[in-house]
């Protein structure tokens, strides 16, 4: 299959994986600071603020891809 960006064969691999079968996720920064966010294919923002790198500074409207680690998620960086 061509896909005509990164973030639509993303989606199309989520897709074909499912969600309960993910190891990662794309989010958008709905905060500066320790960042809650709002889950592709979600309409709400999430109810707790995630966890993420030292090496990522969390800007409100970055969108970002989260790893699912142990029951929760940890923000790994900004998608450009």
């Amino acid at each position: 299959m061509m896909y005509q960006s990164g973030l639509e064969k993303y989606e199309g691999m989520e897709e074909a994986v499912g969600y309960k079968k993910r190891a990662y996720r794309m989010a958008k920064g709905t905060a500066n600071g320790r960042p809650y966010l709002t889950f592709n294919g979600e309409q709400k923002q999430s109810g707790k603020p995630y966890k993420y790198l030292a090496s990522y500074a969390p800007v409100q409207g970055d969108y970002v891809l989260v790893a699912v680690v142990s029951g929760t998620h940890v923000i790994l960086g900004k998608v450009v």
